[in-house]
């Protein structure tokens, strides 16, 4: 026979703040996900441009540029899910005790996804934004990373982070300037 008592569910209060508490490093890991990637496009972006003045490098790359949308787009995905297994591994050694170890594994595999990525997505973008599912996708990726990255950015957690980051920022910048004033002002006296 069911139970014929009627369920009491938690204050509305209780439970978003519940909710926030839970949430709390998982936003922060979010964030430091998205910082990251972010920190490392555009110097990956170059280190990569320079890579790929090998000649080798450089013949692969007018490969993949001249590939059909659909052979693009597998060779777009590809580094992902080839990377997966080594993210698992980072996870796995976590799990098992060695965080050292899979962090770097993780990261290690983070950076190198990045890295491809970046170089793919230029040489690629074009063509694989032919293929009008793909390119309706590839926006709705973009607008609901663009929402998340909001709403990982207004989270409370974050806002305090980053004041606390960038006044950090402020002060190393202020001893490194009072610094090299100081050099030159002993290099000025030396003269």
């Amino acid at each position: 026979m069911p139970d014929s008592r009627p369920s009491r569910a938690p204050p509305p209060r209780f439970a978003r703040r519940l909710r926030r508490i839970l949430l709390s490093p998982l936003v922060l890991l979010a964030a430091l996900v998205f910082a990251l990637e972010d920190w490392l496009w555009d110097p990956l972006t170059r280190v990569i441009a320079r890579v790929m003045r090998w000649p080798v490098l450089r013949a692969i790359d007018r490969g993949v540029r001249r590939l059909p949308p659909h052979a693009a787009l597998v060779v777009l995905l590809a580094p992902g899910l080839c990377l997966l297994p080594v993210k698992f591994l980072g996870l796995a050694l976590i799990a098992h005790g060695h965080a050292v170890m899979g962090m770097a594994v993780f990261v290690l595999a983070k950076v190198l996804g990045t890295a491809m990525l970046a170089w793919l997505w230029g040489a690629v973008q074009t063509a694989v934004r032919r293929i009008r599912w793909a390119d309706r996708g590839i926006d709705a990726l973009l607008r609901f990373k663009a929402l998340v990255y909001d709403r990982v950015l207004s989270h409370p957690v974050v806002v305090v982070v980053r004041r606390r980051v960038r006044r950090l920022g402020e002060r190393g910048r202020a001893r490194w300037n009072a610094w090299r004033a100081a050099r030159r002002m002993a290099r000025r006296a030396r003269r």
